[in-house]
């Protein structure tokens, strides 16, 4: 709010994440079924090492959707092909045991990561945004020891994948396969709510003080 001068700005900028995940999503997941997702996972963090730098740059409103769209890209870049990856190296018996574990690590990371924060900040004078680009470095390291099944390089499955064919695949998909299209409905309907409370609850807390 001290940067972009309105709490409207920041709804605009903040809600942006989203809107322009939409670009993204229908090519990436074209993208990543052909892929190696380990390959795919290590370009996305590699994408997330300047974010701490271009953060601290960002001085107007322009800026900032600028920066939502490189980060849209990179967040669902990221977010799809681990998810992706997960299921695809859990059998068929386990898949729930497997993103059960993946979400319990993802719990524990924001847990610990929350209290490391705080210990930096008082401690140190650490800047918050720093460690976006910090940790980010270190989960690239990580990823190196990922296994991962044989798939197309990279380069190859984007060019396989360089059509708008991909949208109109995903949409009839979508609407033949009924279960699919009831749990789509369902995620609507529910992220609509998360997403309601997000904008609407640091206004009400801001609201009583």
């Amino acid at each position: 709010k001290e940067v972009l001068g309105s709490y409207a700005a920041v709804g605009l900028i903040t809600g942006l994440l989203s809107l322009f995940s939409l670009i993204w999503v229908f090519p990436l997941g074209e993208i990543i079924d052909r892929v190696m997702k380990r390959n795919l996972i290590f370009v996305s963090l590699l994408l997330y090492l300047p974010l701490s730098v271009f953060l601290l740059s960002l001085k107007t409103l322009a800026h900032f959707v600028y920066f939502r769209l490189y980060h849209s890209f990179v967040a669902t870049s990221y977010w799809l092909t681990t998810e992706a990856y997960v299921r695809e190296h859990s059998t068929r018996t386990n898949a729930a045991e497997a993103i059960g574990l993946y979400d319990f690590g993802y719990a524990l990371s924001t847990v610990i990561g929350a209290l490391l924060g705080a210990f930096l900040i008082v401690k140190f004078e650490f800047s918050i945004i720093h460690t976006i680009s910090l940790f980010a470095f270190f989960a690239l390291l990580m990823s190196f020891r990922l296994p991962d099944h044989g798939r197309e390089s990279l380069f190859r499955g984007l060019c396989n994948s360089m059509n708008f064919n991909c949208v109109k695949t995903e949409w009839k998909d979508c609407f033949e396969n009924r279960p699919f299209r009831r749990v789509t409905i369902y995620s609507f309907f529910f992220y609509f709510v998360v997403s309601f409370f997000v904008m609407i609850l640091p206004l009400f807390l801001d609201a009583v003080g």
